[in-house]
């Protein structure tokens, strides 16, 4: 009996730590000037690589208000800034332009996170009152794929409201 149950035991152990893990995060909001730069994490502990897309439409972000801010395109990778027309520019430039990463996210175009690797992914809500300083609800959907040839993703959705996670929403100042 005893050797069944410790079997047992065993088993599900290995089949739970051998499940695919991949751990999503908010990590801050940030203000240049009417830009805010909202950072996720993607955290790969598995042992293989996953493919993340995600378009603009995908982020959604409100006040308490029920203001919705309209988001870039998701974004990684060596930091740039944009100009004011949206082209990316190396850092170094105007204050009030939020920094980017030098590659986009899009559905046809995901990101790469490797096995054991975590990537912070940008995107930029723009036209948030200089007033405002802190959001009320982020939410954050994609797709994740465990191969480049993946014909059916998981899809993710995360939500983070201001009852939970109060201190992730508030928007720091540069």
């Amino acid at each position: 009996m005893k050797k069944t149950v410790l079997l047992s035991i065993f088993l599900i152990f290995t089949a739970v730590s051998s499940m695919a893990v991949v751990n999503y995060g908010l990590e801050s909001c940030v203000r240049y000037g009417t830009d805010v730069l909202i950072t996720f994490s993607i955290d790969n502990k598995d042992d293989y690589d996953h493919y993340i897309s995600f378009d603009w439409h995908d982020c959604i972000v409100l006040d308490a208000e029920g203001n919705e801010y309209m988001t870039s395109n998701g974004s990684y990778g060596t930091l740039k800034e944009r100009s004011c027309n949206n082209s990316c520019k190396l850092i170094g430039i105007p204050e009030d332009c939020a920094p980017v990463g030098s590659n986009e996210i899009y559905d046809s175009t995901p990101v790469t996170v490797p096995a054991g690797v975590k990537v912070l992914v940008r995107v930029v809500a723009s036209d948030v009152p200089e007033t405002l300083k802190q959001f009320d609800i982020i939410q954050w959907r994609g797709k994740n794929s465990k191969g480049a040839y993946d014909d059916s993703p998981s899809v993710f959705c995360f939500n983070w409201n201001q009852a939970e996670y109060h201190s992730y929403l508030m928007i720091e100042s540069k």
